[in-house]
């Protein structure tokens, strides 16, 4: 296979791929922004200790890990059964 040419439909998925890569986050965009996001968290929960307490701190970081569950639980993503597939893009129709 390491000498074959491509046919038509093969490059066509390549483009498609690569399209639709383009729309998803890439993972080292995630962590770009998990890291970035780190210091700011450091200090909030640094500045809560510091005129409450740590347990306060503590308390308040528990509560902020509820957010997420509950933004899911209410979402449209809880009724999913399957995975959604892609709909085809409109130069890819032929």
């Amino acid at each position: 296979m390491a000498g074959r040419e491509r046919t038509g439909r093969q490059r066509c998925g390549l483009r498609a791929a690569r399209r639709h890569r383009a729309e998803v986050p890439r993972a080292a965009d995630l962590v770009r922004l998990i890291t970035g996001l780190r210091p700011a968290a450091a200090l909030t929960a640094g500045g809560i200790a510091a005129a409450f307490s740590v347990h306060a701190a503590l308390l308040v970081r528990t509560a902020l890990h509820v957010v997420p569950a509950g933004l899911l639980w209410f979402s449209p993503v809880r009724r999913l059964t399957a995975m959604p597939t892609p709909t085809p893009a409109k130069d890819d129709a032929r």
